[in-house]
């Protein structure tokens, strides 16, 4: 039968005038639906002069339009649909016999013809899910359920559903095909011909009688009608109640799959609290506390986490510096410490300390102090500016040429140098590349460390006191435009003073509101190598140098301005470098006198 309809399509295309375009109706055969075959048309003229509910055409999907012939990018609700509908339209074209595919493929069509398929070709539970729009015109279901699905592969009326019949959205719903056997549907169509020609003969007396009987025959037909309504919506709810009790089923799957999770969750929540719990035996705490941080027993008992946390050498000495900076002591007596107990000033500045010392992140101190992120964040950023502030106070000092008499090392006075001011140097401490702003990337790239940096320069006296030092600016500044910058605050140092310096601060004196000179080593200028006197002269002041090299390694005690700064640092990475230098002062002195 199928091979008989592409024959019949072959010759009817072949006998087409292909100078009209635009065909609105179907005109292979005379047909309707696009099966093609005049036997399906026949059984739905039956259908609709019995006027049963059966009657309808559905209208075949189009292909939906190329993306890239959109005019805008569909989202990914709209790629799922486009999807859906052609994989709907693909399938219901496999299920159909061949001269259908090939008469919608027929380039003499309209792109706007409305292609139809017969309603027998669909089995009578997909009918029964066909709903009637606001104009009374019955509409194909999207899509049937996987239970409906598997209980007509089981049917001899239809053919198998597979897995490419599934839509790929995650729904478990199939295609709605019309996979009714084409002798199945002319059978019905026969039995339907059969009866009308019976009812045709009947003798008068029976259609006298029939006419007479006529009230009876339309109430019957009301019954009718409604029994079969009541059938199909009690199909409907049969299929209804399966999908439901399948959903159930996978439903308690996932709650008991959730369930055990949960209680994974809390066992390992569970694991990791008895690790940081405080246990106090007696007078004794131990463990990585809040709690612990401010007893004076647990630091006696772990005696190096005053340096190893906080960067001083003993827990005696953080309480004196602590108070004598900011004016917080610690409580005498400890008490139990819970979430809604307030933090103490000396706690706060712990935090601080903790954070610019170690490097630790907000997250971790704020599991250990019992808050919040966002709490903690705005604690330790205010403690690390107040330390900031202190550090400058201890950093950025006043020189006198008395001082700089008595405190000359007696090395600078045998070579020479005894009228030496300062020792300026600069150092660049590596931070992230950041991709979003390419500005901020070129400003920052340093050709000193040939990675993103920010750059810092730093005045010491021959003794070793850091006095003076600039802000942290991006590392595509030079060393030349911060000492111009920091020029007016270079007052301090006294006239007809020099300065020992590198190659990279030549010509740098007329910076200096007092002109002070800059001793540096030799340049080749243009030679091929340096006399030997000159690298005698070199050769001292190289090695009296290496006490800003010094300073500089106390300054990265702060192990917040180790390795790479993370970004998270940099709302209080002046502050850091503030403090990091008044290290350099609070240790003991780099050379004797």
């Amino acid at each position: 039968m199928d091979n008989s309809s592409d024959a019949s399509s072959s010759n009817s295309k072949e006998k087409r005038d292909y100078s009209k375009r635009g065909v609105e109706k179907c005109d292979y055969d005379g047909t309707t639906c696009i099966c093609c075959d005049k036997r399906c048309d026949t059984a739905m003229a039956i259908l609709k002069e019995q006027n049963n509910g059966r009657f309808a055409y559905f209208i075949l999907p189009k292909e939906p339009t190329p993306e890239h012939l959109l005019a805008n990018r569909p989202n990914k609700n709209q790629v799922r649909d486009r999807a859906n509908k052609s994989l709907k339209r693909k399938r219901m074209l496999q299920a159909l016999p061949p001269a259908a595919r090939v008469r919608v493929g027929d380039d003499g069509y309209s792109s706007n013809t409305k292609f139809v398929i017969a309603s027998l070709h669909f089995p009578d539970e997909v009918y029964q899910l066909c709903r009637k729009d606001s104009n009374g015109n019955r509409r194909l279901c999207d899509s049937i359920p996987s239970v409906l699905a598997n209980k007509l592969s089981r049917k001899s009326n239809s053919e198998t559903y597979t897995t490419s019949d599934q839509y790929k959205d995650g729904t478990s719903t199939y295609v709605p095909l019309p996979n009714v056997r084409p002798e199945d549907i002319f059978a019905r169509g026969d039995t339907m011909r059969e009866n009308k020609r019976r009812a045709a003969t009947s003798t008068p007396a029976a259609a006298v009688k029939k006419t007479r009987s006529s009230p009876v025959s339309a109430e019957v037909m009301q019954v009718d009608a409604l029994q079969e309504t009541l059938a199909r919506d009690a199909a409907q709810r049969e299929v209804q109640m399966q999908e439901l009790r399948a959903r159930e089923q996978e439903l308690r799957k996932k709650q008991k799959e959730a369930a055990s999770l949960m209680e994974k969750a809390v066992r390992m929540q569970q694991e990791a609290t008895s690790k940081l719990q405080l246990y106090i035996v007696e007078n004794e705490a131990y463990g990585l506390t809040r709690k612990g941080f401010i007893s004076k027993e647990w630091h006696k008992n772990n005696p190096n986490a005053a340096r190893h946390f906080f960067g001083f050498q003993t827990f005696k000495e953080l309480v004196y510096y602590l108070h004598a900076l900011f004016g917080v002591l610690p409580p005498s007596r400890p008490e139990e410490t819970t979430k809604k107990t307030p933090i103490q000033p000396f706690e706060k500045y712990l935090m601080g300390f903790m954070r610019i010392h170690t490097g630790m992140t907000v997250e971790s101190i704020a599991t250990i102090w019992g808050r919040k992120d966002g709490t903690a964040s705005d604690i330790i950023t205010a403690a690390v500016k107040s330390i900031g502030n202190a550090g400058k106070d201890l950093s950025i000092l006043d020189i006198t040429e008395e001082y700089l008499l008595k405190t000359i090392p007696q090395q600078y006075v045998d070579e020479g140098l005894e009228r030496c001011c300062g020792v300026p140097d600069g150092k660049d401490f590596k931070i992230y590349t950041t991709r979003k702003n390419t500005m901020f990337t070129r400003a920052s790239y340093s050709d000193k460390v040939h990675a993103s940096a920010v750059r810092c320069i730093s005045w010491s006296t021959p003794h070793g006191l850091s006095f003076e030092h600039t802000d942290l600016f991006l590392g595509r500044v030079s060393e030349k435009k911060l000492v111009e910058l920091w020029g007016p605050r270079l007052r301090k140092c006294p006239r007809g003073w020099y300065m020992l310096s590198d190659r990279g601060f030549f010509d740098t004196a007329r910076f200096y509101p007092n002109m002070n000179h800059q001793k540096t080593p030799k340049f080749l200028s243009g030679r091929d190598q340096f006399t030997t006197d000159e690298i005698s002269a070199d050769r001292k002041i190289c090695k009296l140098r290496y006490t800003c090299e010094v300073a500089f390694s106390r300054v990265t005690k702060t192990k917040g301005l180790r390795d790479v700064i993370s970004n998270d640092f940099f709302v209080i990475l002046d502050a850091m470098n503030d403090w990091a230098h008044a290290t350099v002062n609070l240790d003991a002195p780099l050379m004797q006198l």
